[in-house]
């Protein structure tokens, strides 16, 4: 097009541009935090999660301590494993535009793509309802590989090296460095209770078998609620087959086969920006 407006940032990185077709920026649609994310967009397979592990026990600080995050990609994080989360939407222009006009805000720049018709592909009102997020690469696809450690909450039975520096994606203040979960899976059982289908997570202690992909772990420095480690924690375990009895083996006898997933796709973490 002969006419039009583009932003690149710091070293020519892609902000926005109206000559493009297809791209749609993205921006925050909801924040929260919990196990579970109350108002999930329209759209969802096309949006974004966000979520950071928070500091589990508030005023103890002597010893290290381990906040957790596992989302099985619909909604859910894992129960007892609270979370701060971020829904960024990658909206259509009639959605762009609905949640836009919630916001106190009659006034502000938007801009359109050079489809037919236009998108809009950005709006700073929709930026102002909530504020603004930054993405940076961490990790490209298969660089981790993943594991996990037999000190963590569910009791997994031998470490695979999860807390090792293959595994270490950040180093520094946690307050507001968030991973991308959307492509995260932990498994859950399907049970029938009173004639109704219900989900229920996996333990993956010594009763049962699963796998987490795309989980990760925040280690809290002792004596701070700030610093520390994030580690990419992703694995399978199952009980191994006993050839004489046909059963499966006693986990305690050293049953257990336990694997390390290593990452499937580029790690991304974020800032959000008030």
């Amino acid at each position: 097009m002969a006419y039009g407006f583009s932003a690149k940032g710091s070293g020519g990185v892609y902000q926005v541009s109206t000559d493009t077709t297809t791209t749609i920026n993205c921006a925050i649609y909801q924040k929260g935090n919990g196990t579970y994310i109350s108002a999930f967009p329209v759209d969802s397979a096309n949006d974004i999660v966000f979520a950071k592990g928070r500091y589990p026990h508030s005023g103890v600080q002597s010893t290290v301590q381990k906040g957790y995050v596992e989302y099985n990609g619909n909604r859910n994080f894992s129960a007892g494993n609270a979370v701060d989360y971020i829904v960024l939407k990658n909206a259509t222009q009639a959605e762009w535009a609905q949640i836009a006009s919630a916001s106190l805000d009659s006034h502000g720049l938007q801009i359109k793509n050079s489809a037919n018709p236009s998108k809009v592909i950005f709006d700073s009102r929709f930026t102002n309802l909530h504020g603004g997020f930054a993405m940076f690469p961490s990790a490209q696809i298969n660089a981790l590989t993943g594991g996990t450690s037999a000190t963590e909450y569910d009791t997994p039975h031998f470490s695979t090296g999860m807390t090792s520096t293959s595994n270490n994606i950040y180093i520094g203040n946690l307050t507001n460095k968030w991973v991308c979960v959307t492509g995260s899976k932990i498994n859950f059982t399907t049970s029938i209770v009173n004639g109704a289908s219900v989900q229920t997570w996996e333990t993956l202690d010594d009763d049962g078998e699963g796998y987490l992909r795309g989980g990760y772990v925040y280690e809290f420095n002792a004596n701070s609620m700030t610093t520390g480690r994030i580690y990419y924690r992703s694995f399978h375990q199952f009980k191994g087959f006993n050839a004489q009895s046909g059963w499966p083996s006693n986990p305690r006898r050293g049953g257990w086969v336990i694997g390390k997933e290593k990452n499937l796709g580029d790690i991304i973490l974020g800032e959000f920006k008030a």
